[in-house]
């Protein structure tokens, strides 16, 4: 790739607006996965979001996975449904049109270029296409309608990413920074976990897989169906209500408990199932609310023992970039807040998610040792590959900081 990346201004990259750019790979797992993740977590010229699905995503598509062929051969399928570019990597030269294609082996530069290139092209800014393709560009109704308000272009991020705005302030809080090393300043941004529904519902589940039985949980007017054999949560209770009682601090005179040896008909046709991963987690952000579990001790370092599924937990802001930076290697909050430099709330609603959840486990020098001695060596050397990796994109980042 010989193209130069553009240049821009804040107000050019819409990054004063804090809209997300969407990114959705297909064909792209594991460590592939997580390293674009974890490269698009840290531009500072852009916020992205690597999502499963959604109308206004960039694609980027590996053609050497069959799932990614099989995505790439779908879209083919439909030559005359509107849709936005896709970036294509592949082993192989490929000849295409409208679309990106990049051969492997490649820079991180080189998907950042042609994420740009796409951008400038929707928002019709791009002068000419400099990725070297065999034809030029057919036109499109993304990169011809010139004529497009400003509030449409880029990829209408802006639309999708407001309902998610709307939603922040329940699930992440509004709250300012406060002094970390003021007791009275700490209290105000600690809460309870044991009076809220998320670590609740935790406990329930433990009781659950180990006598094997389904548990109901009743909780003011609702009703949780918990099945220990799917992990699953099952519900009638709406997602406003759902919020609300996630938010809700809870007394144990309200809550009633049930062991069941089946769960009741009318949940298979007009209940809500939740996988119980991705339901703790966001009862235990609207508990959160940007907050700290009482008795949290800032300096105990933590690590994540696997990457969230953040294609499919409720997704914040930075949600990724803290990601990235809890599984290169243990880090205490303090560090975290120092590293990433942050807004406190983030990271005390993704701490509250992630330990309400498991992801998060507190580490020390004793425990670090046995999890090097029980470690195979296969698995010490996939780690040390993923961490070596992390640690290189953080040393670049750092350089271009510089």
């Amino acid at each position: 790739m010989t193209g130069m990346i553009m240049k821009q201004t804040p107000q050019e990259t819409g990054i004063s607006g804090a809209d997300p750019v969407r990114i959705s790979l297909k064909g792209i797992e594991g460590l592939g996965r997580k390293s674009i993740s974890f490269l698009l977590s840290m531009q500072k010229t852009r916020r992205y979001e690597v999502v499963d699905e959604h109308p206004d995503a960039i694609t980027i598509i590996d053609i050497d996975d069959f799932r990614g062929l099989e995505a790439w051969n779908k879209i083919k399928s439909n030559p005359g449904q509107s849709r936005n570019p896709v970036i294509l990597l592949g082993l192989e030269p490929m000849e295409v049109k409208q679309d990106i294609a990049l051969r492997k082996p490649f820079r991180p530069d080189d998907i950042l270029g042609a994420i740009e290139r796409l951008l400038e092209r929707v928002s019709g800014q791009a002068a000419n296409e400099t990725i070297e393709p065999e034809e030029e560009a057919e036109p499109s109704s993304l990169a011809t309608d010139r004529r497009m308000p400003d509030k449409r272009k880029a990829l209408s991020s802006s639309a999708a990413s407001s309902l998610n705005d709307r939603e922040l302030h329940a699930f992440v809080g509004s709250a300012t920074d406060v002094d970390l090393d003021d007791a009275r300043a700490l209290a105000s941004v600690q809460y309870s976990p044991d009076d809220f529904l998320a670590w609740q519902l935790n406990r329930l589940m433990e009781t659950a897989v180990r006598e094997q039985k389904y548990l109901r949980l009743g909780c003011c007017d609702a009703e949780f169906y918990i099945d220990p054999f799917q992990k699953r949560v099952h519900t009638l209770t709406g997602e406003r209500s759902l919020r609300s009682l996630g938010a809700l601090p809870l007394g144990h005179e309200n809550l009633s408990t049930r062991k069941l040896s089946e769960l009741p008909e009318e949940l298979r046709t007009e209940g809500q199932h939740h996988s119980w991963e991705s339901f703790i987690w966001r009862m235990a952000l609207a508990s959160s609310r940007g907050r700290l579990p009482e008795g949290t001790d800032l300096d105990q370092r933590f690590i994540l023992r696997r990457w969230p599924n953040l294609t499919r937990l409720m997704l914040f802001p930075h949600a990724t970039r803290i990601s990235a930076a809890w599984v290169a290697g243990p880090r205490s909050i303090r560090e975290i807040l120092e590293q990433l430099s942050l807004p406190q709330r983030h990271v005390f609603a993704f701490f509250s998610a992630a330990m309400a959840t498991g992801y998060l486990k507190a580490v020390d020098s004793t425990n670090q040792s046995q999890d090097s001695r029980t470690s195979t060596p296969g698995t010490n050397r996939r780690r040390g590959l993923f961490r070596r990796l992390l640690k290189t994109l953080y040393r670049k980042q750092g350089d271009n900081q510089a």
